[in-house]
């Protein structure tokens, strides 16, 4: 069971997301938000801007993010492709990758020992 999600007094949150994949989460949490499609608009009431996932590719035009930056709104990038957060945004990323994590002793057994203390 997870805890109630509660938004008390969360206003000015505008989404980008032209593929309509962050907006469904946003509305099963309940978060207000007012979704905008185009890149040029930016409503007066806005506090953050959130680009929602997958939004950006190589051709996206980012006049939105030059404008929330000029208004000192707060802007939130959701996970975006790796091509798009280096390339486009300027940041280093790292890829995932798995690891192998060997155990030198069974955890079982320590879950079994009481503390000593």
């Amino acid at each position: 069971m997870y805890p109630r999600v509660t938004t008390p007094g969360l206003q000015g949150v505008v989404l980008y997301d032209p593929d309509n994949t962050t907006a469904p989460d946003f509305e099963r949490l309940k978060v207000p938000f007012v979704s905008v499609t185009h890149t040029n608009d930016l409503p007066d009431q806005a506090r953050v801007l959130v680009i929602g996932q997958k939004a950006l590719d190589m051709g996206t035009p980012l006049p939105i993010i030059r404008a929330a930056d000029a208004r000192e709104i707060n802007i939130l990038v959701l996970a975006q492709d790796e091509e798009t957060v280096s390339t486009r945004l300027g940041f280093r990323h790292t890829d995932i990758g798995t690891r192998r994590l060997t155990l030198r002793q069974p955890v079982a057994r320590h879950a079994e020992e009481p503390e000593r203390g």
